[in-house]
């Protein structure tokens, strides 16, 4: 059973699901999500932000994403 503090996500959107794939294990910065899924850098800026609203990916320093721990 999830956690009962465990907020469901909404379904993805194809955009999204492209960032969360380049994401491969590895902290990335968004030059290389840029280069990796071939989106625009605000497209990328724009679904990073929402991502980490939903708690789907965490910010690093310096500038780098990950995934959230599931």
């Amino acid at each position: 059973p999830a956690p009962a503090n465990a907020a469901k996500r909404p379904p993805l959107t194809p955009t999204p699901q492209t960032i969360l794939a380049a994401l491969d294990g590895r902290p990335a910065s968004i030059d290389t999500l840029i280069d990796r899924t071939a989106l625009s850098p605000a497209l990328i800026m724009a679904e990073l932000t929402l991502l980490q609203l939903q708690g789907s990916i965490q910010r690093l320093p310096p500038n780098h994403f990950r995934k959230s721990p599931t």
